[in-house]
């Protein structure tokens, strides 16, 4: 008998019904389970990476302000000799240390201390003449003067009420003994502005600390964590130090005894070899980043749940109460406008602009549905996009506009999903980047109308924080030239431009003649006023295709694409001549100067790129021994050059 029943009636039958209703609320309660628990993974890693890029950015910029610092201290043991006279001290020593602290935003004191302790030379009058013998940073200078290690003391309260970490280099006498200290205070300012600019959440604490336990600075500042000893408990610090990582990823205990996750960097001093080390902290509290994720998952079960019950509900009374199905039907469709009301307020406070578009070949693609968080991202309203058709496209930066047509075209091409990073112009005339993510979507319309859903997430601070970065790592931080390692990765890709059969290329290596006598006569600040303005005068003569690089010091070199040797030589001139003509004005001063120029060819023979820097160089230093100021080739060089 049943088998002459057809396939809806025998859905109608409860022992049917009720097997199926349970599979599909357990393929949605572990669908809701899946996708939650991938959003909380994407979460944490997403909270990850961006902690470990501030702690990063911490390292840098706490490195560079050490790598000055330090400079600024071997300068000072160079020069103390010359800077005492008959009766201590002359005075254009104070105002040198006055000069050098004021060009480094990261230190606040320098000052030299005899063998017994006593001040005797700063910028900062007060300290002169105070016995600081007690300090940490003496006694181990004093205990370890026969070492080349920086000392790094753990921080401490100075005498000027201010809690300060030093940094510090040994005075060793002719005869080898012991003759004092010159240190360097970082300025805690400084650093508390920094940490307090790394911060992107209101829950969020970045520190520095010293490896021995001492914390130096924190953000948000908090009295009670200052005074602690972290080598002695469990938190983030400690276990990042068992673990022996450069970096490392935390959660549990952190420093504030509060429940967070983090990334902690031991700063690595850019290879300066120091007796200590800092320590960057970049922490979340847990429930703050996972906050909003709780609440999700909890509506998403709840709502499983009710929809577990009254579905169960309702099958149960299916084929007795046909009434309560209507009602139910009603009842849906209620909950269903109610749902699109949801969306829309979710939409307003998801901090992404949803949309919708279709696009057909030959045609540029039309908006469909713009979200209402385009007010705040985008600087336009939804009603804005709606009435005028081009008005997205024509916001968009045209390089990436051109780009983003593109990617749409291979997307409809293939009836794939596309994502592209795009620079968006506001009314205000503010460049913002975002990320386009767009995925095809089914549709009534003809097939070859294609519909994509999708949404627009702000991904400016990212973008702006791997420009940052990138510039540090290609540009030397005084004359805005490229740094050595920019310049020789570029010379690299054009040898081997050349040695794939393009045309020869030159190298010119120059030197500021005399550039010492600059420094000793007018200070180090008017030199490098004279290098900023050697860059300036070079810049001018070049041409865009041209590389102009720092190598270190007043030692410069330029790259000269598709230039024979005669013609770099003439160039060389040129520049020999723009640079004499040009003396440097800093500080009243007017600084004539001169360079001396070698010019080599970069030919596919040359076995690499420090062959050729090396012949260039040769030429240079006989420039030099010839008389200077003048430009020597390659072809000129003596055999006993």
């Amino acid at each position: 008998m049943h088998q002459n029943l057809s396939l809806h009636e025998r859905l109608k039958r409860p022992a049917v019904q009720w097997p199926i209703w349970t599979g599909l609320m357990l393929v949605m309660g572990l669908l809701i389970g899946v996708v939650q628990w991938r959003e909380y993974r994407e979460i944490g890693r997403t909270e990850r990476e961006h902690l470990l890029t501030q702690v990063r950015v911490a390292d840098q910029l706490l490195t560079s302000q050490i790598q000055s610092a330090d400079a600024a201290l071997r300068t000072m043991l160079e020069g103390l000799d010359r800077w005492r006279g008959p009766e201590g001290y002359l005075p254009f020593a104070h105002e040198h240390l006055g000069r050098v602290e004021k060009m480094m935003p990261g230190a606040r004191t320098f000052a030299v201390l005899d063998a017994q302790g006593i001040c005797q030379l700063s910028n900062r009058h007060e300290l002169i003449g105070m016995d600081l013998s007690g300090r940490d940073y003496f006694a181990r200078a004093k205990a370890g003067h026969g070492s080349a290690e920086l000392r790094i003391a753990a921080p401490y309260r100075t005498v000027l009420g201010a809690c300060a970490a030093t940094i510090s280099r040994p005075i060793t006498r002719a005869d080898g003994t012991f003759g004092g200290v010159v240190v360097a205070t970082l300025s805690p300012e400084y650093f508390e502005d920094v940490m307090k600019t790394l911060r992107y959440a209101p829950d969020m604490r970045v520190t520095l600390l010293h490896d021995e336990g001492q914390i130096y600075v924190t953000s948000p500042p908090d009295q009670a964590i200052l005074a602690r000893d972290y080598s002695k408990t469990s938190n983030f610090f400690s276990e990042h130090l068992r673990s022996g990582l450069a970096e490392s990823y935390q959660g549990g205990n952190s420093l504030d005894e509060r429940k967070r996750f983090g990334m902690v960097r031991t700063v690595a001093l850019g290879g300066i070899a120091a007796d200590h080390r800092f320590v960057a902290v970049a922490g979340r509290e847990s429930s703050a980043v996972y906050g909003p994720w709780r609440m999700e998952t909890a509506v998403l079960v709840g709502l499983w749940l009710a929809i577990l019950l009254g579905s169960g509900w309702g099958l149960a009374q299916f084929r007795t109460r046909a009434k309560l199905l209507r009602r139910q039907a009603q009842e849906a469709e209620q909950a269903m406008q109610r749902s699109n009301q949801r969306f829309e307020q979710m939409a307003s406070a998801v901090p992404c602009v949803l949309f919708d578009f279709e696009v057909a070949a030959g045609m540029e693609p039309r908006l469909l549905y713009v979200g209402p968080y385009s007010t705040q991202l985008l600087g336009r309203t939804p009603e804005e996009f709606s009435s005028q058709p081009g008005l997205f496209l024509q916001s968009v930066h045209p390089d990436d506009a051109r780009e983003l047509q593109a990617a749409v075209e291979r997307a409809f091409s293939h009836k794939a999903s596309f994502d592209c990073d795009i620079r968006f112009t506001t009314p205000q005339g503010q460049e913002r980047w975002v990320k386009m993510t767009a995925m095809p979507v089914a549709s009534d319309h003809t097939p070859d109308v294609h519909r994509y859903s999708g949404f627009l997430s702000d991904i400016t601070l990212e973008k702006t924080q791997q420009l940052v970065l990138k510039d540090l790592a290609y540009r030397d931080p005084l004359t805005r030239a490229e740094n050595r390692r920019s310049f020789m990765e570029k010379t690299q890709a054009e040898l081997a431009r050349i040695k794939r059969g393009g045309a020869e290329a030159s190298v010119i290596m120059l030197d500021i003649d005399f550039f010492k006598n600059v420094n000793d006569t007018y200070g180090h600040d008017v030199g490098d006023a004279v290098l900023k303005h050697l860059v300036a005068v070079l810049r001018a003569c070049l041409r865009s295709m041209d590389a102009l690089g720092r190598l270190g010091g007043e030692e410069f070199a330029v790259l000269l694409p598709e230039t024979s040797l005669e013609s770099a030589v003439l160039l060389a001139e040129r520049l020999r001549q723009a640079v004499q003509a040009s003396p440097a004005v800093e500080a009243g001063y007017s600084v004539p100067f001169t360079i001396s120029l070698g010019v080599a060819p970069l030919r596919a023979d040359v076995p690499d790129v420090k062959s050729v820097l090396k012949l260039a160089d040769r030429a240079m230093y006989q420039a030099k021994n010839t008389g200077r100021n003048r430009v020597v080739s390659v072809s000129d060089l003596s055999p006993a050059a």
